[in-house]
């Protein structure tokens, strides 16, 4: 039986990312689930963001942001991204993380996250709680040691998810898409 339930955000789970801004010189860190993709070609994605965030005006002011997936490693990175402000607190060296320039956008990327998402703001969509950065992915850099072959692999990551202000782990591989499938059959 289905309970009804008051209105959450119950599209869950999420990634929880380490979005980097900022410049190399000055980067800060925020925690965002607030994130996804929007469009395919080209590949649009977005962060929601409340205005008040000191991150907000970095991403604002330079036009790019990093959207970094994390693994369980960095956990207590995440945490303390998610509950400090880069105004107060330089996150990057509580936690223990690397600031390394990006490919294509000014702000940096985290060395230490499997999988960096550079993007370049197009447009800011306003809402009445969080802002969404509506932005180009310029590019996407991972670490290969979770390449098998053409294949990112999420479980070997340790990709972490939050849902309900919990954390959770990426589980294990289900089954290929019938999409996917398919083309293999195709393939061969």
């Amino acid at each position: 039986m289905k309970i009804e339930w008051k209105i959450d955000k119950l599209l869950a789970p999420l990634p929880a990312a380490l979005v980097s801004c900022g410049t190399m010189k000055k980067a800060n860190v925020l925690t965002v689930s607030w994130t996804g993709f929007l469009n395919s070609e080209p590949l649009m994605t977005y962060v929601a963001i409340r205005p008040s965030r000191y991150s907000y005006r970095l991403i604002k002011r330079g036009k790019s942001f990093v959207i970094n997936i994390p693994n369980k490693k960095l956990l207590h990175c995440v945490d303390v991204c998610g509950l400090k402000s880069g105004k107060d607190t330089d996150k990057f060296a509580e936690c223990g993380i690397t600031a390394v320039e990006s490919k294509m956008v000014s702000a940096p990327s985290i060395l230490e996250c499997p999988i960096s998402i550079e993007c370049e703001v197009c447009d800011i969509l306003k809402n009445p709680s969080h802002d969404a950065f509506i932005a180009k992915v310029k590019t996407i850099t991972i670490d290969d040691q979770y390449m098998e072959g053409r294949k990112f692999n999420f479980v070997k990551a340790g990709l972490i998810m939050s849902a309900h202000r919990q954390y959770f782990e990426v589980g294990d591989f289900l089954a290929d898409t019938f999409y996917t499938a398919q083309e293999n059959s195709k393939s061969k």
